[in-house]
């Protein structure tokens, strides 16, 4: 008990130590390195030079985003963590073909359990509360992205096999907090003692409280934790799209929704909302098109069948904000602004869109008043 204490407080050291170097960093290096975002001269909005906080950043705006030079004030962490699973992967080439092939067929079954979910009005309203909250929570224990994922697919999955929807929201939050407690067992490598868990409810569930509803939940779900994780499905398909990381960070976010408003996607698979992810994401760097690799590492989808899932996307991006905290989770630098990127792209795409149609219709109105005449 002793040696996980010290292990936990020179952890506890080494994470501040290191943001306050990378604090530092930043400060040093925003004064001697610009940033861009750069647009097609063609779709020019006339939205230029507006500079985002505590960043050197430059934004401009247009249907076709690229990027120069923006690696240089991300956190290198996460670059060298997905650099380190993209080895990974290569050392493992001849299994590749047969785990996805499993992982295909897993997120298919999964889908499969909820095609008959349907969610009443408070459903959807403690559900985005209850997922609001967790994403803080994990932000705060500095959790890996699986874990967030595997968190959501437990409290989806307990809630759908014990008929739990309807409970109040002091047990919602026991299920979630309980649920992070497992997906973190499972995920993470070095976990925070149990207590953490109790005092982030802020003292309405003690340690007993979360262990034995582990318990209830791992006996509901019959043990079964087997997960069709959405990020697998992204990085493989982000070897095809040359491991770059801005459109990686994006279609990140945008796979995030797809996975946060669980009453929208639920029916379609991971693998499915992943190659829609990414696709957008390319989208508003300019690249449009989506060839046969693509279609064989995403797992057979096509164009035709990923435009749906991209204008859902589209549609929860127009809409007002819900879940603040995912919406502030990727407004830091070391998630490039992610959010805003893509908040800034889609309301472009929209003036865009009301200009044509107010063309048209001053076309269509001249048209009239000549025929009248």
């Amino acid at each position: 008990m002793r040696l996980i204490q010290n292990r936990e407080a020179f952890s506890d050291i080494t994470r501040s130590t290191n943001n306050q170097e990378h604090v530092q960093s930043c400060k040093k290096n925003s004064s001697n390195s610009k940033h861009y975002i750069i647009l097609n001269a063609n779709d020019l909005i006339n939205r230029q030079n507006k500079i985002f906080n505590h960043s050197a950043a430059v934004v401009t705006h247009s249907t076709n985003l690229q990027y120069e030079n923006i690696l240089g004030n991300i956190d290198s962490t996460e670059y060298e963590k997905e650099e380190k699973f993209m080895l990974d992967v290569t050392d493992v080439t001849e299994y590749t073909e047969d785990i996805f092939k499993y992982l295909y067929k897993l997120d298919k079954e999964i889908v499969a359990q909820f095609l008959n979910k349907k969610y009443t009005i408070n459903e959807v309203i403690n559900k985005e509360t209850l997922f609001n909250w967790i994403i803080k929570i994990h932000m705060i224990f500095g959790f890996l992205e699986e874990t967030l994922y595997l968190t959501l697919y437990i409290i989806e999955k307990y809630q759908f096999l014990a008929q739990q929807s309807s409970s109040h929201s002091e047990e919602l939050q026991l299920l979630a907090i309980t649920s992070l407690f497992i997906a973190a067992k499972y995920e993470e490598i070095v976990l925070p003692r149990t207590v953490y868990y109790s005092l982030q409810t802020d003292g309405n569930y003690s340690i007993n409280d979360i262990i034995n509803f582990e318990r209830i939940i791992l006996r509901t779900i019959n043990y079964d934790l087997s997960f069709a994780n959405p990020l697998n499905f992204l990085r493989r398909l982000t070897l095809i799209d040359n491991f770059d990381l801005p459109r990686r960070t994006i279609a990140k976010y945008l796979l995030e929704i797809t996975s946060i408003d669980s009453k929208t996607f639920i029916h379609f698979p991971r693998a499915q909302c992943a190659a829609a992810s990414l696709f957008l994401s390319r989208r508003m760097f300019g690249k449009h098109e989506w060839d046969s690799k693509f279609v064989d590492y995403s797992g057979g989808y096509k164009k035709k069948d990923i435009v749906f899932i991209c204008k859902l996307i589209i549609k929860f991006l127009l809409s007002p904000i819900v879940h603040s905290n995912l919406q502030h989770k990727y407004e830091s630098t070391r998630y490039l602004k992610a959010s805003i990127i893509c908040k800034e792209w889609v309301l472009a795409i929209l003036k865009q869109q009301r200009k044509r149609r107010s063309k048209k219709n001053k076309k269509y109105s001249k048209l009239n008043e000549d025929i009248n005449y």
